[in-house]
């Protein structure tokens, strides 16, 4: 069990790291408060959820992993294209809210930071100067 929980605090580690590291790179642009309140179907609750029951929602509505996308379709395709012809890191391409998009999964016992690090820096070597 200890082997177990092992990975999964390698996994959590890995995701959390890369979620910190998007501010960093060019990704889809972020909405305003006001486009995220449009979007939703639903009021925002008054309060959030304690992060556990958040994660324990997403678990059961998706498989582990991240998808990411680039400022439009066509990039999005030739980011992973370029990643994936690269052979640094082997991800798949998955469609989020009718979009292409790249689905990223640290899941896997053999994902290191090492190879998270190699992979961030061939996204980061594609984007413009």
């Amino acid at each position: 069990m200890d082997d177990l929980r092992e990975l999964f605090e390698l996994t959590a580690a890995i995701a959390a790291d890369f979620y910190e590291t998007l501010p960093d790179r060019p990704v889809y642009p972020r909405a305003t408060v006001a486009e995220l309140h449009a979007a939703l179907s639903a009021p925002l609750p008054e309060r959030g959820l304690p992060a556990r029951t958040v994660i324990a929602e997403l678990a059961a509505a998706a498989d582990p992993g991240l998808v990411a996308e680039a400022s439009d379709d066509a990039h999005t395709d030739a980011a992973l294209a370029a990643v994936q012809q690269g052979g640094e890191a082997w991800m798949s391409g998955t469609v989020w809210d009718g979009r292409p998009a790249i689905r990223i999964s640290v899941s896997n016992w053999q994902t290191s930071d090492e190879g998270v690090e190699r992979t961030l820096a061939a996204f980061r070597a594609l984007a413009p100067a």
